[in-house]
């Protein structure tokens, strides 16, 4: 239910947005809403929600010590903003705020470029907004990483029921969201930072953490085969449709996770009995793929054939030297032991489930192991580079959907060799030893890291910025790289370049990012107020907003008029060129 209440809330704020009739969006969620009240149903088989308590608490606990204390206003009225993925959680703010002026939206930090990008979490993040004034880091960090990490602890305990687990397996399943990688092995004393990105195994923890959309495009997928599942077990047509539509719903939350999905219902088609239905799933799954690999999102992104580069790239984290020949087959034995961990007591029961030609188990089975094989072999990175030395490989979210569903076919082996009370006693210890102590080094990394603090005079120069400006209005802000988003974000105003996102090679053509910064940046650096006032027009400035002890170098004096002034922040109108004299 919860991933298909995240879809059809993304469809039905989607036409309120496109047809520009906001009403429709209550409508549509009221009439699915009685729907639901006047059918009679019963009780299906399969977990309980309150088994899946005990995980949802423990998750919420590593929460509420690490994420849930940031992204909010401290007792001096700073904004207190998150140490890490903090450029991401600005993008996703300012998008939800896009999402609330219109459609299509505007690229977050580059205004006035339109936005090619799956935005199914974003728009239910917009709508909470619109509708329920939930702020959208209040979303991120405290609401949607919980009902996110609900909704997959319910679909990975449904997925090993529909392996016919029993019930200490679907207990671990539940619990497996917080599991990772070995690489506790390897990353002490090597002054890494995060250890669960170091051999890309357990990176999960921060998707996560931080409401990232592949989390419910996952329970999406695993929700799509539960229903498979239930279709072949005798319970209905409907099961398959449902299937179907989480199906096609499934890549609008998550491109990279639905291409994997996809390529695991093919893998699936090739080795079943059933095929007519894997069939129907896969062909959904490619129509919600279509418009998003054909749009401009796809025409930034490089898909480039390098096997094993992510071996060389994990050395080089941990300052080795790059190896080659037989010698990268022996680091990638070494490396596929610390990335899966204990994930490999799963693999046999993976491959068995591939081997018996059932249709939602081999989905399953293909959808844990062929994530590996995709993200050892292929890089996906922007087309021209981006501002990072090492642009970010988003073939790694194949390690991540792989490594969860993967954790299915774990419990199942650890609960199949507990046989006793003892003997269950020591496997789970044994378990916890393995899988948990780099998710407690990430969960202290995320309490203790310094966060990223707007002071409070910003926070109060964006009071009056807000009662001065409309939604969507542009305001100029310096575009070099800070500590901190540029202010206007927090609330919903436009800005025309920020360094601090830095994957917008993603987004839009480089010649065009290089020109807006150049662009941007002059306004700053002239001396000419006509050319200020020229560059303001040009790109649709009304405001502008100095923080700390940034300046301009032009005479302010017949072109900027002092709004709020204050100790760390200055907002100022930009006095618009009188018209040109009749002739």
């Amino acid at each position: 239910m919860l991933p298909l209440g995240l879809a059809f809330c993304a469809l039905a704020y989607w036409l309120s947005l496109v047809t520009e009739m906001p009403w429709l969006f209550v409508a549509v969620t009221a009439a699915l809403d009685a729907a639901l009240l006047l059918t009679p149903r019963g009780w299906a088989d399969g977990p309980t929600l309150r088994g899946a308590l005990p995980a949802l608490l423990a998750v919420m606990l590593c929460f509420a010590v690490s994420v849930w204390r940031q992204d909010r206003l401290d007792v001096e009225g700073a904004f207190v903003a998150g140490a890490s993925q903090s450029d991401d959680a600005a993008f996703h703010v300012g998008l939800a705020y896009e999402l609330t002026l219109g459609y299509p939206p505007q690229v977050p930090g580059l205004s006035g470029f339109p936005l090619s990008y799956h935005l199914g979490a974003p728009l239910v993040r917009a709508a909470a907004l619109r509708y329920a004034n939930v702020h959208p880091y209040d979303a991120l960090s405290r609401f949607e990483n919980t009902l996110f990490a609900l909704a997959l602890i319910l679909a990975l305990r449904a997925s090993v029921w529909a392996l016919d687990g029993s019930r200490l397996a679907v207990a671990l399943a539940g619990f497996s969201v917080l599991a990772s990688d070995l690489s506790f092995l390897m990353a002490p004393g090597k002054g890494i930072e995060w250890w669960v990105g170091l051999f890309e195994g357990g990176t999960f923890l921060q998707s996560l953490f931080h409401a990232n959309s592949l989390v419910p495009a996952l329970a999406m997928a695993l929700g799509a085969l539960v229903a498979l599942r239930r279709h072949f077990g005798g319970e209905g047509r409907g099961f398959l449709v449902l299937a179907a539509l989480l199906s096609l719903a499934c890549p609008f939350f998550k491109v990279f996770l639905a291409a994997h999905y996809l390529a695991a219902l093919w893998i699936a088609f090739a080795v079943s009995y059933e095929r007519l239905a894997l069939a129907a799933l896969a062909v959904a799954t490619g129509l919600g793929l279509l418009p998003l690999v054909l749009g401009g999102g796809g025409e930034t992104m490089l898909i480039a054939f390098e096997p094993l580069r992510v071996l060389n790239d994990s050395r080089a984290d941990l300052g080795l030297l790059p190896v080659s020949g037989f010698a990268s087959l022996v680091w990638l034995l070494a490396w596929l032991l610390i990335a899966l961990g204990l994930r490999l007591a799963g693999v046999p029961r993976a491959l068995g489930a591939l081997l018996s030609a059932k249709p939602a188990p081999a989905a399953l089975a293909a959808f844990a192991l062929s994530g590996y094989v995709l993200g050892l072999m292929f890089r996906i990175s922007p087309l021209e580079g981006g501002l990072r030395e090492r642009p970010f490989n988003e073939a790694l979210y194949f390690f991540e959907s792989s490594g969860s569903v993967l954790w299915v076919f774990a419990a199942l082996a650890v609960a199949g060799v507990a046989t006793t009370a003892r003997w269950r006693a020591l496997l789970l210890l044994g378990s916890a030893a393995l899988a948990l102590p780099s998710t407690l080094q990430f969960i202290w990394q995320e309490r203790n890291a310094e966060r990223r603090r707007v002071p409070p005079a910003v926070v109060r120069a964006l009071s009056e910025l807000q009662r001065a400006t409309r939604p969507g209005e542009v305001v100029l802000v310096k575009p070099e790289r800070q500590r901190h988003a540029p202010a206007p974000m927090l609330i919903g105003r436009r800005v025309p370049f920020t360094r601090f996102i830095p994957f917008f090679s993603q987004l839009a053509p480089r010649a065009s990012l290089i020109a807006r910064y150049e662009r941007t940046a002059r306004f700053f650096a002239t001396l000419d107020p006509g050319e200020a006032r020229a560059i303001a027009q040009e790109l649709g400035a009304k405001t502008l907003l100095l923080v700390g002890g940034e300046d301009v170098l032009f005479e302010k004096r017949g072109t900027l008029e002092l709004l709020y002034g204050g100790e760390g922040a200055a907002l100022y109108r930009i006095i618009p060129s009188p018209p040109p004299l009749p002739r």
